[in-house]
Formats: structure tokens, C-alpha cells, sequence
């Protein structure tokens, strides 16, 4: 689906719902922090990593074409491989960086009390900040100054953000009304099918090789 919205409209366009999207998702993390049912922490990071997940495969796709796209003419290679080594030296600072600020999150703790007073009572909802959720609220800091950055890149055939929400909620409802009609429910059973059907050949061909043997003679 990110493909053909890329191609359709713009990448900067798709990158602009996916990168909102998944800093959002990092920064929700807290909320497992707060739940005290264990199962309500298990659903909650379901529903997390299942929106990551979605998210990220937008976010990865984009910013590659995007890379592709703004590298000079002729030096795609070297400049999509900048880009590949500042991610991946990136991803390999940010655990050391965080180890080392293990011991400083670990003695510190933050709270926050929300509370709304009516006739009809108080409703008071606590928010504690410890450890991990600290660096979840710095992943979402620098995620949102990666967006502020986007900004200034610009990409022929863009189109506003909410259109864009638009286009993905009507892919999705088209590719749910694919699966549940009939031509959906045919293309699902197609890898069964075939597995079938290449069984029953080579069931066929082995007992074909054995009737020729057994004609031979001896």
C-alpha cells in the first residue's frame, strides 16, 4: 500500500503520515508504565507494535526513495550509501549512549497528577516517569526535529497531510473489500492450491517412473 500511494502521490506526502505515526507509537510506550493489569500492558503493546510496525515500513521505504531522488546524477550509489552508514552508525551509538545514562534514568523518577474536580467527585489520573520512559520521551523529541527537518525538503506531486489520511483510509477499506470478497477469498487459497497441485503431479510422475521401470525388462 505505501508503494502505491509513493508512486500515486509523493513520498514526502506518505513519509508525512508514517513518521508522525510511528513517534507517536514510541512515545505511547509510557502509557505500559502506567497500566497496573498486566494484561491491559500486553494489549496495549500489541496495539503498539502492530501500528510500528505499519508505520515503519512506510518510514523505511520513503526515506530511501527520497534519498534516491535528491542523490546528484550519476553518484546514487555513494549517496544512498551515506545515507544507509549514518542510519546504521545511528542505530549503533544510540544503545551505548543509552547504557551509559542507564545508572543517571534509573535514580531519577518524574510525576505528573492530572486531576478534574466536578459536583459529582474528583477523578484524579497520575502519570509516573521512570527509566525507559525517559528515553521514550527523547526518541519522540528527536523524532519531532526529524519532522521539523522534512519540512524543508521539497518533492514534485506532494499533497496535504489530511488528503493523505484520506487516501490511506480508502486503500485500506479497498484491500479489506478484496480479502472479504469472492476474488479475495481465490487469491488466498491460491498458494494452498498450487501446493496441492504440485503434490498430486509429483505423486503422478513418481507412480508414472515406477510403471516404466516395472515394464522394463529385466
Amino acid at each position: 500500500m505505501w508503494g502505491t500511494l509513493s508512486d500515486r502521490y509523493a513520498n514526502k506526502s506518505v513519509l508525512a503520515v508514517c513518521a508522525p505515526a510511528y513517534i507517536l507509537a514510541i512515545v505511547a510506550m509510557i502509557g505500559a508504565s502506567q497500566f497496573d493489569t498486566r494484561g491491559l500492558v500486553k494489549l496495549w503493546l500489541v496495539a503498539l507494535h502492530i501500528v510500528m510496525g505499519a508505520s515503519i515500513a512506510g518510514v523505511t521505504l520513503t526515506s530511501t526513495n527520497i534519498a534516491l531522488k535528491l542523490s546528484p546524477k550519476g553518484s546514487a550509489t555513494a549517496y544512498v550509501a551515506a545515507s544507509a552508514m549514518a542510519t546504521a552508525v545511528s542505530a549503533g551509538i544510540a544503545p551505548i549512549v543509552g547504557g551509559l545514562l542507564a545508572e543517571v534514568f534509573a535514580a531519577r523518577r518524574f510525576e505528573l497528577l492530572a486531576r478534574w474536580s466536578s459536583p459529582s467527585g474528583v477523578f484524579a489520573l497520575p502519570i509516573h516517569i521512570t527509566a525507559w520512559d525517559f528515553y521514550f520521551l527523547i526518541a519522540g523529541g528527536i523524532g519531532l526535529y526529524a519532522i521539523h527537518r522534512l519540512s524543508l525538503v521539497a518533492e514534485h506531486g506532494e499533497i496535504e497531510r489530511r488528503e493523505m489520511v484520506n487516501q490511506i483510509i480508502n486503500e485500506t477499506r479497498r484491500t479489506i473489500r478484496n480479502i472479504s470478497s469472492v476474488a479475495g477469498l481465490r487469491a488466498a487459497t491460491d498458494l494452498p492450491g498450487a501446493l496441492l497441485r504440485d503434490a498430486r503431479l509429483g505423486i503422478r510422475l513418481r507412480r508414472a517412473r515406477a510403471a516404466q521401470a516395472a515394464r522394463r525388462p529385466s
